[in-house]
């Protein structure tokens, strides 16, 4: 048969493009495995999101091999990567890491649920591809797009998405001894060098009247390595593809596209939530029957916003809403399933978090840590 988890190539139905933006089937393993560790819903887990894991390892273990080009580690042939322009390549970074995750997500989950595991998701996992290179930018370290990459214009944000959502450097130090190949004997940049060094190159690169699907990424990007004055300028360059009476996104500068564009949308989103509130859930690791992880916080305001509220956000089985401005913040826990709870803490004092919780300090970065014994 035809060992995939997308349809066979023949289906009359499916847009063409999509044979080969294969990088999509590692999207929706992230969006199980965020909602796992969001929830630590293991019920769901082993019910639902497991045989969509597997499913999609499943197809990864089918499309790894080792090339020519490599240098001995795995890649992927033929993709589209999510720079469209790019058209069909090899050796996509971003279909490579998003891949390799995949696997190391089917290793996590088959081990907090007491499945076997298969040792090629950790041996490809643990020896993927992604090189880094001085000839985009003398005398800087550069994550090509992909092989053979020689600096063309692109569309939207590709090799930016190492740092959000995929979070490459840290779940590398998570994930086991990962290898970043340069064709030569130099040691590479220590983060967060390396994807500084990123952004500098591919904004550039990035077509200001384009597709509205970079700006966002790289507003995070840049808040997350403290550049605000950069943040802002891509917060205030979203702006350019809101469309008028409704305030709807669309998805080109030229043309439109898209009207209603959800992927803009929810690139404006992540922006405010994942961005300038700070919001980043990290799964630290299954160990003696125990799952875990924490909900970081680092509050910051969007320019010409006095204050911020997010209601709703749930975590661990709590369900909190955040107001914050300049000098203030306010947690409160309204809702909760029986028996969560989570310990915040903001460097100098430590509370429990539960249902009924009001939690009231200075603007600050917090950490709440919830820690499930299956």
């Amino acid at each position: 048969g035809y060992d995939c988890t997308p349809n066979p190539p023949s289906n009359p139905f499916q847009n063409p493009e999509g044979n080969y933006e294969q990088h999509i089937n590692g999207d929706i393993a992230k969006a199980v495995w965020d909602y796992f560790i969001h929830t630590r819903d293991v019920a769901w887990l082993r019910e639902d999101g497991w045989n969509v894991l597997h499913g999609v390892c499943k197809f990864w273990l089918s499309r790894f091999t080792i090339q020519p080009y490599s240098e001995g580690n795995y890649t992927i042939n033929d993709v589209q990567p999510p720079d469209e322009s790019a058209r069909v390549i090899n050796g996509s970074v971003y279909t490579n890491v998003i891949a390799a995750q995949s696997l190391y997500w089917c290793h996590e989950a088959a081990n907090i649920l007491g499945l076997p595991t298969n040792a090629q998701w950790m041996k490809i996992a643990e020896n993927v591809y992604v090189p880094t290179t001085t000839k985009l930018e003398p005398g800087k370290h550069v994550h090509p797009e992909y092989n053979n990459y020689s600096g063309q214009m692109i569309n939207q944000a590709d090799v930016g998405l190492l740092e959000y959502p995929l979070e490459w450097k840290r779940w590398q130090a998570r994930a086991s001894q990962f290898t970043e190949t340069n064709g030569s004997s130099s040691s590479l940049p220590e983060s967060p060098t390396l994807e500084r060094n990123d952004l500098e190159y591919y904004i550039p690169k990035t077509r200001k009247k384009g597709y509205y699907t970079g700006n966002s990424v790289y507003a995070i990007d840049w808040l997350r390595l403290g550049n605000n004055t950069a943040a802002d300028e891509q917060w205030l360059h979203a702006f350019d593809f809101m469309q008028k009476p409704f305030n709807i996104w669309k998805e080109k500068y030229i043309g439109g596209g898209n009207r209603n564009f959800i992927t803009g949308a929810g690139g404006y989103l992540q922006m405010l939530l994942f961005g300038f509130a700070g919001v980043d859930i990290t799964y630290t690791g299954f160990h003696n029957n125990t799952i875990f992880g924490h909900m970081s916080l680092d509050p910051q305001l969007p320019p010409g916003i006095g204050g911020v509220q997010i209601r709703g956000m749930a975590y661990c089985g709590l369900v909190m809403d955040l107001q914050y401005n300049s000098g203030e913040m306010k947690l409160t826990v309204p809702t909760a399933e029986p028996g969560a709870t989570a310990m915040l803490s903001n460097g100098k004092k430590t509370v429990p978090l539960h249902q009924g919780s009001v939690i009231e300090m200075h603007t600050m970065p917090v950490t709440i840590s919830c820690d499930t014994r299956l």
